[in-house]
């Protein structure tokens, strides 16, 4: 069963090893604030920085949000989208209760669509690294899908 949900892998030659091993664990909850899956952050310099659970029936990544369980209950009318655990975690803790993160940096139609369930506006607020300007608007078949969702604050258009 751990096997399957992605928390250790089994290799003839190394046996049984933790996939997060060295790494500080989030639990992913859905909107419901049932675990779903799980996240590690790596402590040190170790790539990749962030590593998720494998999708699985109950765990789609581009269908959920870190933080959306609690954000959902701001009285804001919009969130803040974050890249990471981190990011969401600190806002949190700094009374921006609105801040969801992408689980994985691209923001996919299925992130849009759930957060025009519960707000209509987002702001973007991912790093300005190269994993987060390649993460913006991302769709595997029709990118108009997000825009459709998401709307830019100043021009009225994404």
């Amino acid at each position: 069963m751990i096997a399957k949900a992605g928390l250790i892998s089994i290799d003839e030659k190394n046996g049984v090893y933790d996939k997060f091993w060295n790494r500080v664990m989030f639990p992913i909850m859905d909107v419901n604030s049932r675990v779903i899956g799980f996240g590690g952050r790596v402590m040190g310099d170790a790539k990749p920085k962030y590593l998720n659970s494998p999708e699985t029936m109950i765990f789609d990544k581009s269908r959920n949000l870190y933080g959306l369980n609690r954000a959902r209950r701001t009285k804001k009318p919009y969130f803040l989208l974050c890249e990471g655990y981190m990011d969401v975690i600190s806002l949190h803790q700094a009374g921006f209760t609105n801040a969801v993160a992408s689980l994985g940096t691209a923001l996919t139609p299925g992130h849009a669509a759930l957060i025009h369930r519960y707000v209509q506006e987002v702001y973007l607020t991912y790093d300005s690294d190269g994993a987060g300007t390649r993460g913006g608007i991302k769709s595997d078949a029709n990118p108009e899908r997000c825009r459709n969702h998401i709307k830019d604050h100043k021009n009225g258009t994404v």
